[in-house]
């Protein structure tokens, strides 16, 4: 879970370097279909979940592709892969801001989520 922390931080700190990079005329339309903030964050989490464990080779990946784990996420959601992508470049162009306090909570998530396992694993 250490690992899955470590990788929300470097991609929040890309997103941070993209947007500082970002022309204010270069905005984006903001897409129909944006999805939500709660379920970008719920989606957000589950990526990284499927990240870290791909990385600390938790699953057998001969089973699963790493694609299908990552459409396993978008299904859950009812998510398409297109939409996700749009959703993230629009916050990433035009509000920062926002995609900074998803990923807050995206990390308050996962940090909560490792406290209880921890706590579960000590008992």
């Amino acid at each position: 879970m250490k690992k899955n922390i470590t990788y929300v931080i470097l991609m929040l700190w890309i997103a941070i370097m993209i947007s500082g990079c970002h022309n204010d005329k270069a905005k984006t339309e903001k897409p129909d279909n944006l999805i939500d903030k709660d379920t970008l964050t719920m989606i957000l989490v589950d990526i990284h979940k499927v990240d870290g464990m791909l990385v600390s080779r938790m699953i057998e990946t001969q089973n699963f592709s790493r694609v299908q784990l990552y459409h396993s996420v978008f299904e859950k959601y009812n998510v398409d892969e297109d939409v996700f992508n749009n959703t993230v470049r629009y916050y990433t162009v035009n509000d920062i801001e926002t995609l900074h306090k998803i990923y807050d909570d995206v990390l308050a998530v996962l940090n909560e989520e490792q406290a209880k396992l921890t706590q579960k694993l000590q008992e």
